[in-house]
């Protein structure tokens, strides 16, 4: 049956659907997140279904991530993947990690607009 799904071209057409609607995804997440004044600076934009974004805004990432765990939206810190005991650089922002795969449209704009809410 696999040999059957993958000789018959199958495998190959559903990648390329996958592909297209993931970069659907990627593009608009990419292009909310840019008209945020919250935001520094992308990272990652193609690496992936997650991208960090460093906050332009004297709020911490890991207040920004339990203000937005309050209200039902999971962000990351990147801080909470750092190594025990080490420290982010002195004057480096901080960063988010923020997800994108399995997002709607609207809950892209939803996770947005209480990011805004939050360090505004």
């Amino acid at each position: 049956m696999l040999a059957s799904f993958l000789n018959q071209g199958y495998f190959e057409r559903y990648l390329n659907k996958m592909r297209r609607i993931y970069k659907g995804k990627h593009d608009l997440f990419l292009s909310l997140l840019k008209k945020e004044s919250w935001v520094h600076k992308i990272y990652g934009d193609y690496a992936g279904m997650h991208l960090l974004v460093e906050l332009n805004t004297e709020k911490r990432a890991l207040w920004v991530v339990e203000q937005a765990k309050k209200k039902g939206v999971r962000v990351y810190a990147l801080e909470e993947y750092m190594v025990s005991g080490t420290r982010p650089a002195e004057g480096a922002y901080d960063t988010l990690l923020l997800g994108y795969g399995a997002l709607t449209e609207e809950e892209m704009k939803e996770g947005i607009a209480c990011i805004r809410g939050i360090v505004d």
